[in-house]
């Protein structure tokens, strides 16, 4: 028989699995849908709730979209730049309360995995019909693609926030972005293999090498040419 305690215990020996990685038939998953499926505005399930997670092991970081963030993703003191209810680590995570949070932004992730310029790395995880929306992006961010910024556009957003999450928190990089505000990714061309283009990459690479060289080289034959030139 299931309970709150057992499922959260569970879920805990899974803390940094992606919930997209969760296979749908596995005893992880019955877990996880089990207790998305309670009524947490119930005071009696949130005691068990608060009980199972003060007996559990919670890591230093939570990652959005892993197990660890659903079951700890709102209890953090500090989001840093963005309130709880807005933060990604919360977002469709377990509460903290009874009260239901609600964030006035449509909320998006960047996939930073996904660097191909035709295809939409935007993931939305809280809409909310708002001219207002916030982007959370990885360390590594390099902008936006046409796709992506057309999305927002479809979505009725014309003001973006963008955050960096790291190490748990979210700090703003840029506020209130109009949609031509937005950094572009930068369209690189794919670089030709022929061997003329490989050859200047070596040389480019190795030149000083090379140089070293030559100039070594001649220094020696000059040395010897004096030497026996003076022997003579």
């Amino acid at each position: 028989m299931k309970s709150i305690e057992s499922a959260v215990s569970y879920l805990n020996g899974y803390l940094n699995t992606y919930l997209d990685d969760v296979p749908r038939k596995s005893k992880l998953n019955k877990h996880f849908t089990y207790l998305k499926s309670i009524d947490f505005t119930k005071k009696q399930n949130m005691k068990k709730l608060d009980k199972a997670i003060n007996h559990s092991f919670r890591p230093t970081t939570l990652t959005p979209d892993t197990i660890g963030s659903f079951l700890f993703g709102c209890r953090q003191n500090t989001y840093g730049d963005v309130s709880k209810e807005c933060s990604p680590l919360c977002i469709n995570s377990l509460p903290s309360d009874t009260q239901q949070m609600y964030c006035e932004n449509e909320v998006y992730e960047l996939n930073p995995y996904n660097h191909a310029s035709s295809d939409n790395r935007l993931k939305l995880i809280h809409q909310n019909d708002s001219y207002k929306g916030s982007v959370f992006v990885e360390n590594h961010f390099d902008g936006f693609n046409n796709e992506e910024i057309n999305t927002l556009r479809r979505q009725g957003v014309g003001s973006v926030d963008l955050y960096n999450t790291d190490n748990s928190r979210h700090w703003c990089i840029g506020q209130d972005l109009s949609l031509n505000q937005l950094p572009k990714l930068a369209k690189t061309p794919r670089r030709s293999l022929s061997l003329r283009s490989i050859g200047s990459e070596i040389f480019e690479e190795n030149g000083h090498s090379y140089l070293s060289f030559i100039i070594l080289f001649i220094i020696i034959i000059v040395v010897v040419a004096t030497w026996y030139k003076y022997k003579k």
